[in-house]
């Protein structure tokens, strides 16, 4: 079947249904087998815990990272909801993702690992700084040449070298590029609360 015009269709196995999204007003749920539309849902307040259709849209947004296979990417495990309540995720990891995946380029807030080859540290690097946020970047390496490269060379307002803790209560928080601007939390935090002054005197 054909999907309406309009719809750019990213989908989701949800309990053997297919939740196809990315139209403006509402979604498709999809039989898997034969492509026909089940339902048209129509988007709503996510944040309504009351709605059943805001929850599923919701979940939808948050897990379409499994879409990643339609473009390439190896699904290793995971990949499916867990029990009928709530919005529970099986951890998921997938290999060989490439740089279209929408995995790759926005950040699936959930338990989804995505792992890609590469051939050279400075493909990594190029690879990392391509887009447009720079919130939190993590590297792992034996070298102290790398490790010093990376901290140099990542566009991150955070980098975490053999360690995801970025954020101690005494640094900094905050990003570069679309991740924000300032930082919170350490003494830079403090910076937008004083007003400098500088004394030039002969």
């Amino acid at each position: 079947m054909t999907i309406a015009e309009g719809y750019t269709p990213l989908h989701l196995w949800i309990d053997g249904q297919k939740l196809s999204g990315g139209g403006r007003d509402s979604s498709l749920v999809l039989n898997p087998s034969t492509g026909d539309v089940l339902a048209e849902m129509p988007h709503a307040n996510g944040a309504d815990l009351a709605n059943a259709v805001g929850a599923a849209e919701r979940g939808f947004k948050t897990w379409r990272a499994v879409g990643a296979v339609k473009t390439g990417a190896k699904l290793r495990t995971g990949g499916g909801r867990i029990g009928q309540q709530g919005f529970y995720w099986q951890p998921t990891v997938l290999s060989d993702v490439p740089d279209s995946a929408l995995v790759m380029n926005e950040e699936p807030f959930g338990p989804v690992a995505a792992v890609a080859p590469f051939s050279t540290v400075d493909e990594v690097v190029e690879k990392a700084n391509r887009l447009p946020y720079g919130l939190a970047a993590y590297a792992f390496t034996r070298s102290a040449t790398r490790a010093a490269l990376f901290s140099d060379a990542l566009e991150s307002g955070l980098v975490g070298l053999n360690t995801f803790n970025v954020a101690p209560p005494e640094g900094p928080f905050g990003g570069v590029k679309q991740s924000g601007y300032g930082s919170e939390g350490g003494s830079e935090g403090i910076d937008s609360y004083l007003v400098p002054k500088f004394v030039t005197q002969l």
